[in-house]
């Protein structure tokens, strides 16, 4: 008996779902996009192309904008059997949380994505960067793996996602850091004074994160403890012995060089934010990730304005 097609919904337009999805698509798996799930609700309109099988997705990919995260989770779970698999793939931490209490009848999966799904396919290629996704290990994973696998992805299924979300969390703030500094990653992290401003950052997340049961896991080769002393190295035993474990590390994050303002308010947010929010929460101080997220705004509202006048001038 031939095995049926499996189906996939994509919900909403974010860019980790579509890549997910496409390359879904490309290897035999039905995927249908949905931008607004109200449009799925609305019994007097002609019905996009995916309603006929939103009822009986098999994955659902949930990458809808931020803002809409609550009203998107309620609505999807009207439309989903109990118990359907949604891989949530919005930025941070906390929004998980939200969606997983808005619909609790559905089974939320953590994903994170190892590389930058908004970066051309040709440099990945030219970067050799793996395609590598940390999700939940839950059985409905386990029965996608082979099929992602197939996609391209390198799947690792992890029992403590929150470990890995927290993980590469302390691993993006380098990506603000570059962005902060005007270089590139490499160029960044070979300038002491930025290794030192990305190591007192580290230290304050990492004491941040002690007051919790919370510990971030390793995406670096070493243990993130270690790290903050490696980064204080000088030059030449920088550069001797510990360059090699953070080399690779600039190839799946985010170049937030070209972001609008939205994107990098949500950037920020996804990293600072969940740093301010896990203080406020322990009753501690965060002031140099405070000083890092004012210090983004400033170069975000600057970065606009200079679009804007070489616009004018063109």
């Amino acid at each position: 008996m031939e095995e049926p097609i499996p189906n996939v919904l994509v919900v909403g337009t974010g860019a980790p779902a579509r890549h997910i999805g496409d390359a879904l698509r490309n290897c035999g798996v039905r995927v249908d996009f949905v931008q607004e799930l109200k449009s799925l609700l609305d019994d007097g309109a002609p019905h996009p192309a995916g309603i006929h099988m939103a009822g009986r997705s098999d994955l659902v990919l949930f990458a809808v904008d931020p803002d809409d995260t609550l009203e998107s989770a309620m609505l999807l779970q009207r439309l989903l059997p109990k118990a359907t698999p949604v891989v949530a793939l919005q930025p941070g931490i906390r929004r998980l949380a939200w969606a997983a209490h808005a619909a609790p009848q559905l089974r939320w999966i953590r994903c994170v994505m190892g590389f930058d799904p908004a970066q051309p396919s040709s440099q990945r290629r030219t970067a050799k960067t793996n395609r590598k996704l940390y999700l939940s290990d839950t059985p409905q994973i386990r029965q996608w793996r082979s099929r992602l696998e197939r996609a391209g992805f390198e799947v690792e299924l992890c029992a403590d996602m929150q470990s890995v979300q927290w993980g590469h969390l302390l691993l993006q703030l380098s990506a603000l850091l570059v962005l902060a500094s005007g270089l590139d990653y490499k160029q960044m992290l070979a300038t002491r004074a930025w290794r030192l401003r990305y190591a007192r950052l580290l230290d304050e997340a990492l004491g941040l994160l002690a007051g919790t049961a919370i510990e971030p896991r390793n995406l670096l080769g070493v243990p993130w403890r270690t790290v903050p002393m490696m980064l204080r190295l000088n030059d030449a035993l920088f550069s001797w012995l510990a360059a090699r474990h953070f080399s690779g590390g600039g190839e799946g994050l985010p170049d937030l060089s070209r972001a609008d303002e939205p994107s990098l308010e949500l950037a920020i947010d996804a990293t600072c934010g969940e740093l301010m929010r896990l203080a406020v929460g322990l009753g501690a101080d965060a002031p140099r990730t405070v000083d890092l997220a004012e210090q983004l705004m400033v170069i975000g509202r600057q970065q606009i304005e200079d679009r804007r006048l070489a616009t004018t001038e063109w």
